[in-house]
Protein backbone atom coordinates (compact mmCIF):
# COMPACT_ATOMS: atom_id res chain seq x y z
CA UNK A 1 0.00 0.00 0.00
CA UNK A 2 3.07 2.19 0.86
CA UNK A 3 3.98 1.44 -2.71
CA UNK A 4 0.58 2.34 -4.24
CA UNK A 5 1.12 6.29 -2.09
CA UNK A 6 4.19 6.89 -3.30
CA UNK A 7 3.08 6.42 -7.09
CA UNK A 8 0.41 8.04 -6.68
CA UNK A 9 2.29 11.12 -5.05
CA UNK A 10 5.17 11.12 -7.44
CA UNK A 11 2.07 11.38 -9.90
CA UNK A 12 0.18 14.00 -8.02
CA UNK A 13 3.58 16.12 -7.72
CA UNK A 14 4.10 16.25 -11.45
CA UNK A 15 0.81 17.23 -12.42
CA UNK A 16 0.54 20.18 -9.30
CA UNK A 17 3.86 21.20 -10.57
CA UNK A 18 3.46 21.06 -14.12
CA UNK A 19 0.12 22.82 -13.68
CA UNK A 20 2.00 25.39 -11.21
CA UNK A 21 5.08 26.49 -13.58
CA UNK A 22 2.04 27.58 -16.47
CA UNK A 23 0.19 29.44 -13.96
CA UNK A 24 4.03 31.19 -12.27
CA UNK A 25 5.19 31.80 -15.50
CA UNK A 26 2.14 34.47 -16.11
CA UNK A 27 2.18 36.05 -13.11
CA UNK A 28 5.18 38.05 -11.24
CA UNK A 29 3.64 37.58 -8.08
CA UNK A 30 5.74 35.60 -5.54
CA UNK A 31 2.81 33.93 -3.67
CA UNK A 32 2.03 31.37 -6.75
CA UNK A 33 5.87 30.51 -6.19
CA UNK A 34 5.59 30.26 -2.74
CA UNK A 35 2.18 28.59 -2.47
CA UNK A 36 3.22 25.90 -5.31
CA UNK A 37 5.65 23.84 -2.80
CA UNK A 38 3.14 24.06 0.24
CA UNK A 39 0.07 22.77 -1.41
CA UNK A 40 2.27 19.87 -3.30
CA UNK A 41 3.41 19.14 0.86
CA UNK A 42 0.03 19.29 1.88
CA UNK A 43 -1.64 16.87 -1.05
CA UNK A 44 1.64 14.35 -0.54
CA UNK A 45 0.83 14.59 3.66
CA UNK A 46 -2.88 13.78 3.01
CA UNK A 47 -1.83 10.68 0.71
CA UNK A 48 0.04 8.98 3.05
CA UNK A 49 -2.03 9.77 5.85
CA UNK A 50 -4.80 7.75 4.25
CA UNK A 51 -2.37 4.76 3.08
CA UNK A 52 -1.64 4.13 6.76
CA UNK A 53 -5.16 4.80 7.77
CA UNK A 54 -5.91 1.66 5.05
CA UNK A 55 -3.25 -0.35 6.18
CA UNK A 56 -4.37 -0.08 10.01
CA UNK A 57 -7.53 -1.37 8.87
CA UNK A 58 -5.88 -4.22 7.04
CA UNK A 59 -4.77 -5.38 10.19
CA UNK A 60 -7.94 -4.83 12.09
CA UNK A 61 -6.45 -2.20 14.07
CA UNK A 62 -9.09 0.06 15.46
CA UNK A 63 -8.40 3.54 13.93
CA UNK A 64 -11.04 5.50 15.55
CA UNK A 65 -9.10 6.27 18.50
CA UNK A 66 -6.51 7.27 16.21
CA UNK A 67 -8.53 9.56 14.25
CA UNK A 68 -10.30 10.96 17.32
CA UNK A 69 -6.41 11.92 18.82
CA UNK A 70 -5.29 13.15 15.25
CA UNK A 71 -8.69 15.74 15.17
CA UNK A 72 -7.66 16.93 18.52
CA UNK A 73 -4.35 17.55 17.74
CA UNK A 74 -5.37 18.88 14.37
CA UNK A 75 -7.98 21.23 16.07
CA UNK A 76 -4.91 22.67 18.97
CA UNK A 77 -2.60 23.23 16.37
CA UNK A 78 -5.03 25.15 14.33
CA UNK A 79 -5.92 27.35 17.24
CA UNK A 80 -2.47 27.86 17.76
CA UNK A 81 -1.54 29.19 14.55
CA UNK A 82 -4.77 30.73 13.90
CA UNK A 83 -3.46 33.95 12.42
CA UNK A 84 -0.81 32.23 10.41
CA UNK A 85 -3.29 29.87 8.90
CA UNK A 86 -5.63 32.74 8.18
CA UNK A 87 -3.14 34.58 6.29
CA UNK A 88 -2.11 31.57 3.98
CA UNK A 89 -5.51 31.09 3.41
CA UNK A 90 -5.92 35.02 2.61
CA UNK A 91 -3.03 34.58 0.53
CA UNK A 92 -4.58 32.14 -1.60
CA UNK A 93 -7.63 34.44 -1.97
CA UNK A 94 -5.57 37.41 -3.36
CA UNK A 95 -3.82 34.79 -5.47
CA UNK A 96 -7.40 33.82 -7.29
CA UNK A 97 -8.74 37.14 -6.92
CA UNK A 98 -5.94 39.01 -8.20
CA UNK A 99 -6.86 42.61 -6.82
CA UNK A 100 -3.35 43.93 -7.82
CA UNK A 101 -0.42 42.82 -9.13
CA UNK A 102 3.57 43.31 -8.58
CA UNK A 103 4.36 47.50 -9.35
CA UNK A 104 0.66 48.61 -8.74
CA UNK A 105 -0.02 51.18 -6.55
CA UNK A 106 -2.93 50.37 -4.02
CA UNK A 107 -4.23 52.42 -0.83
CA UNK A 108 -5.08 49.98 1.96
CA UNK A 109 -5.92 50.26 5.85
CA UNK A 110 -4.63 53.92 5.59
CA UNK A 111 -1.54 52.75 3.80
CA UNK A 112 -0.85 53.77 0.58
CA UNK A 113 2.19 52.42 -1.77
CA UNK A 114 3.43 50.87 -4.50
CA UNK A 115 3.21 46.94 -4.63
CA UNK A 116 6.93 45.15 -4.06
CA UNK A 117 6.08 41.66 -3.32
CA UNK A 118 2.94 39.52 -2.67
CA UNK A 119 3.43 36.10 -0.60
CA UNK A 120 2.35 33.76 1.01
CA UNK A 121 1.49 35.42 3.89
CA UNK A 122 2.19 39.41 3.54
CA UNK A 123 2.12 41.56 0.83
CA UNK A 124 4.99 44.74 0.88
CA UNK A 125 4.37 48.10 -0.50
CA UNK A 126 6.86 51.04 -0.82
CA UNK A 127 5.36 54.51 0.79
CA UNK A 128 6.65 57.80 -0.99
CA UNK A 129 8.55 57.66 2.05
CA UNK A 130 10.94 55.17 0.55
CA UNK A 131 9.90 52.46 3.16
CA UNK A 132 9.13 48.57 3.20
CA UNK A 133 5.36 48.11 4.80
CA UNK A 134 4.77 44.87 5.71
CA UNK A 135 1.14 43.77 5.38
CA UNK A 136 -0.52 40.63 6.46
CA UNK A 137 -2.37 39.22 3.76
CA UNK A 138 -5.41 38.64 6.30
CA UNK A 139 -5.97 42.47 6.73
CA UNK A 140 -5.86 43.19 3.50
CA UNK A 141 -8.52 40.90 2.26
CA UNK A 142 -10.69 42.32 5.05
CA UNK A 143 -10.04 46.31 4.35
CA UNK A 144 -11.29 48.29 1.33
CA UNK A 145 -8.45 48.35 -1.18
CA UNK A 146 -7.96 51.24 -4.03
CA UNK A 147 -6.37 50.10 -6.49
CA UNK A 148 -4.42 53.10 -8.42
CA UNK A 149 -3.77 51.63 -11.35
CA UNK A 150 -7.60 50.17 -12.36
CA UNK A 151 -9.65 50.68 -14.58
CA UNK A 152 -6.78 51.97 -16.41
CA UNK A 153 -3.62 53.50 -15.46
CA UNK A 154 -4.02 56.37 -16.58
CA UNK A 155 -4.22 59.95 -13.84
CA UNK A 156 -5.82 62.89 -14.24
CA UNK A 157 -3.21 65.33 -13.18
CA UNK A 158 -4.56 69.28 -11.96
CA UNK A 159 -2.52 72.26 -10.91
CA UNK A 160 -3.31 75.83 -9.89
CA UNK A 161 -1.41 79.08 -10.83
CA UNK A 162 -2.13 82.63 -10.23
CA UNK A 163 -0.46 85.61 -12.03
CA UNK A 164 -0.92 89.57 -11.50
CA UNK A 165 -4.18 91.43 -12.74
CA UNK A 166 -3.17 93.39 -15.74
CA UNK A 167 -1.30 89.75 -16.96
CA UNK A 168 -2.84 88.98 -20.96
CA UNK A 169 -4.41 86.03 -20.12
CA UNK A 170 -4.29 84.29 -23.33
CA UNK A 171 -0.63 84.30 -23.12
CA UNK A 172 -0.68 82.52 -20.06
CA UNK A 173 -2.88 80.02 -21.24
CA UNK A 174 -0.37 79.06 -24.39
CA UNK A 175 2.29 79.36 -21.91
CA UNK A 176 0.88 76.35 -19.49
CA UNK A 177 -0.37 74.41 -22.69
CA UNK A 178 3.16 74.04 -23.94
CA UNK A 179 4.14 73.48 -20.45
CA UNK A 180 2.22 70.41 -20.41
CA UNK A 181 2.57 69.42 -24.14
CA UNK A 182 6.74 69.53 -23.99
CA UNK A 183 6.97 67.14 -21.24
CA UNK A 184 7.52 63.70 -21.51
CA UNK A 185 5.23 62.44 -19.01
CA UNK A 186 2.03 64.07 -19.97
CA UNK A 187 -0.15 62.17 -22.55
CA UNK A 188 -1.21 63.33 -25.83
CA UNK A 189 -4.35 61.93 -26.51
CA UNK A 190 -6.40 63.40 -24.16
CA UNK A 191 -4.59 66.39 -24.53
CA UNK A 192 -3.80 69.19 -21.78
CA UNK A 193 -6.48 71.86 -20.80
CA UNK A 194 -6.52 75.34 -19.53
CA UNK A 195 -9.17 77.28 -17.97
CA UNK A 196 -9.08 80.56 -16.42
CA UNK A 197 -11.33 79.85 -13.67
CA UNK A 198 -11.74 82.89 -11.45
CA UNK A 199 -10.32 86.51 -10.23
CA UNK A 200 -8.82 86.32 -6.79
CA UNK A 201 -8.40 88.73 -4.31
CA UNK A 202 -4.64 89.36 -5.76
CA UNK A 203 -4.48 87.39 -8.68
CA UNK A 204 -5.97 86.27 -12.17
CA UNK A 205 -6.17 81.99 -11.12
CA UNK A 206 -5.71 79.64 -13.65
CA UNK A 207 -6.04 76.03 -13.89
CA UNK A 208 -4.00 72.83 -15.89
CA UNK A 209 -5.51 69.60 -16.48
CA UNK A 210 -3.88 66.69 -18.11
CA UNK A 211 -3.48 63.26 -17.92
CA UNK A 212 -0.49 61.14 -16.87
CA UNK A 213 0.35 57.64 -17.96
CA UNK A 214 0.54 56.14 -14.25
CA UNK A 215 0.19 57.52 -10.57
CA UNK A 216 3.74 59.30 -10.04
CA UNK A 217 1.63 62.11 -9.52
CA UNK A 218 4.01 64.07 -7.12
CA UNK A 219 7.10 63.31 -9.60
CA UNK A 220 4.97 64.74 -12.74
CA UNK A 221 3.35 67.68 -10.41
CA UNK A 222 7.17 68.98 -9.58
CA UNK A 223 8.33 68.67 -13.29
CA UNK A 224 5.13 70.99 -14.20
CA UNK A 225 5.30 73.71 -11.87
CA UNK A 226 9.27 73.68 -11.89
CA UNK A 227 8.65 74.33 -15.64
CA UNK A 228 5.85 77.03 -14.97
CA UNK A 229 8.01 78.74 -12.81
CA UNK A 230 10.85 79.16 -15.58
CA UNK A 231 8.54 80.21 -18.01
CA UNK A 232 7.07 82.68 -16.12
CA UNK A 233 10.08 83.92 -14.81
CA UNK A 234 11.50 84.02 -18.60
CA UNK A 235 8.53 85.90 -19.82
CA UNK A 236 8.37 88.90 -17.08
CA UNK A 237 5.13 87.33 -15.62
CA UNK A 238 4.72 87.85 -11.72
CA UNK A 239 2.55 85.74 -9.32
CA UNK A 240 1.77 87.76 -6.88
CA UNK A 241 1.10 87.13 -3.06
CA UNK A 242 -1.84 88.93 -0.72
CA UNK A 243 -1.44 92.40 0.63
CA UNK A 244 -2.82 93.91 3.02
CA UNK A 245 -2.11 98.08 4.06
CA UNK A 246 -2.48 98.46 7.76
CA UNK A 247 -3.76 102.04 8.81
CA UNK A 248 -2.40 103.43 12.47
CA UNK A 249 -4.96 105.68 13.83
CA UNK A 250 -2.95 108.41 16.46
CA UNK A 251 -4.54 109.48 19.07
Amino acid sequence: MLIVAWIISRVVDIVIDDFGKKLTEKTESTLDDEALPFVIKIVNIGIYLIAFMIILGELEYDVMPLVAGLGIAGFAIGFAMKDSISNILAGFFILLDRPFVRGERIEVGGYKGDIVDIGLRTTKIKPPDNVILTIPNSKIISEVVTNYALPEPEVRLETGVGVAYGTDVEKVKKILLNVAKGSKNVLKKPGPEVSFVEFGDSSLNFKLRCWIPDFRRFAVLDELNTEINRRFEEEGIDIPFPIRTVYLKKE
